[in-house]
């Protein structure tokens, strides 16, 4: 219960740092800079993306993501792949949904299962399963590079992956997912759950869901 509560506590600070500064971009250094990212080095693009982040502006996520992703193909450093994991988890809209599973953790419902598809399938229209699935990819990228990945960003890329293959699959429901889909999304729940080396509820819980599937 108090690792629930310490991710409660931390999904309602991004929230609230989301809206006191969703307006960064209006006092920021790199306003001007922010329409033509090509013609930026890697550190200015960096610091690009570290705004983005502070500003909870999906957009500007998004162009930073678009800007970077390119820079992280074949390369060995693992805090731009992380970098990319948090910028893909916030242009994919994934922290729209982790307050309503926290709620419903919080409840004791997590282990309904037609509550739990009722909350992850509710928020569909509002994931974009090309950053949703890029976190995925940058986040398995990072941990080959030797990048330590934190609960919370697999719990936030584990929805998203989720939501994202979902999408791409063009499936009416989770439950039309291919068994391979299931599979890949069973092999990174166990991996994740291995790698933190600790008990995650919410982790081990949609881990018991897919399996049910």
């Amino acid at each position: 219960m108090n690792r629930i509560f310490r991710l409660a506590c931390i999904a309602a600070i991004v929230l609230l740092t989301t809206v006191a500064c969703e307006n960064v971009f209006t006092t920021s250094p790199y306003a001007g800079l922010r329409r033509d990212l090509s013609t930026m080095s890697l550190a200015q693009r960096q610091n690009f993306a570290r705004e983005a982040l502070a500003s909870g502006n999906i957009e500007d996520a998004k162009s930073a993501f678009d800007a970077l992703i390119e820079s992280a193909d074949g390369s060995t450093d693992a805090e731009l792949n992380l970098l990319l994991v948090e910028l893909g988890i916030q242009a994919s809209g994934v922290p729209g949904v982790i307050p309503d599973l926290l709620a419903l953790a919080t409840s004791g419902d997590f282990s309904d299962e037609d509550a739990l598809t009722g909350v992850l399938e509710g928020f569909l229209d509002q994931i974009d399963p090309y950053y949703a699935n890029g976190a995925y990819e940058q986040l398995k990228q990072a941990k080959d590079n030797g990048g330590t990945v934190t609960e919370e960003q697999y719990l936030f890329v584990g929805v998203g992956f989720i939501l994202g293959t979902v999408k791409d699959a063009e499936a009416e429901s989770i439950d039309d997912l291919d068994p391979d889909d299931l599979d890949e999304i069973k092999d990174f729940l166990e991996d994740a759950i291995a790698d933190l080396g600790t008990e995650n509820g919410i982790l081990s819980s949609m881990l018991e869901y897919v399996n049910g599937l």
